[in-house]
């Protein structure tokens, strides 16, 4: 069992206003909403987890291209290419 609790970047400090407020709708905020209308409208959650999932995808292929152009021993590694 880990001493530290998680960090989460959105609640990083609510005692000094420097986190979302709870108020602020976010991907994860309108899923977890959305549970309770499940059974009735699936697309509460559907729309939202694939808004999700593409920008995760989209920065991790981003961040995957940036190590590409930009480590050299990426490149000593394929031949210099």
């Amino acid at each position: 069992m880990s001493a530290l609790p998680p960090f989460s970047p959105k609640r990083s400090c609510p005692s000094s206003g420097a986190g979302i407020s709870p108020e602020t709708p976010t991907w994860g905020n309108i899923m977890a909403e959305g549970r309770a209308y499940f059974q009735i409208k699936p697309s509460l959650i559907f729309w939202p987890g694939l808004l999700l999932s593409i920008a995760i995808l989209s920065v991790n292929l981003i961040g995957d291209a940036a190590r590409d152009a930009l480590d050299p021993r990426m490149k000593q590694r394929e031949g210099g290419k």
